[in-house]
């Protein structure tokens, strides 16, 4: 045991790392953010101007300011070129010329033709009239939907709904 050294440290390689092609010569790379992304947030941002490389980090032009990560934390942008430009539409000659616009009448002028005459029932009960059984709920998409009311919560006393449910001759009730 007194005879064991420790092994001397590795000397730094002295090759260059190695990093994908597509990574080395690419004009503009994607970041990685590092942070822990929710469902629909992207892991990357950018993509980022590449200003200068070196051996172990980037230089990255971000919002007009220089940023140096590392190199692990980018990932090569391929961007597709630019369309060509399309030549300018020139007028055509042979068009005929323009009709002369529409003249529409003012709102005022129209006869409304969605309201009811006077006096005319327009089926909507009154708060005075008979109250008629509710209707059932829909949904903004005309589709029927359940009554989530509660039967002790509409009832004015709990004690009416119970009553109304065991009736006076139920000998549950009876002394």
């Amino acid at each position: 045991m007194a005879n064991l050294r420790p092994t001397p440290p590795r000397p730094p390689p002295s090759r260059p790392a190695h990093f994908p092609v597509d990574i080395r010569d690419a004009a503009a790379v994607f970041l990685r953010t590092g942070a822990t992304t929710g469902p629909l947030q992207l892991p990357y941002m950018g993509p980022y101007h590449v200003l200068h490389r070196g051996e172990k980090y980037i230089t990255l032009e971000i919002k007009g300011r220089p940023y140096i990560p590392s190199w692990d934390r980018v990932k090569a942008a391929h961007l597709s070129p630019a369309p060509p430009m399309a030549p300018p539409l020139l007028p055509q000659q042979h068009l005929p010329p323009m009709a002369e616009p529409l003249h529409l009448p003012h709102p005022r002028e129209v006869a409304p033709c969605c309201l009811p005459p006077r006096g005319a029932t327009t089926g909507i009960p009154s708060s005075s009239g008979p109250v008629s059984s509710p209707r059932p709920w829909q949904t903004r998409s005309r589709r029927q939907a359940p009554n989530h009311r509660h039967p002790l919560r509409l009832s004015p006393s709990p004690h009416l709904f119970l009553l109304s449910l065991f009736p006076a001759s139920s000998p549950a009730l009876v002394g």
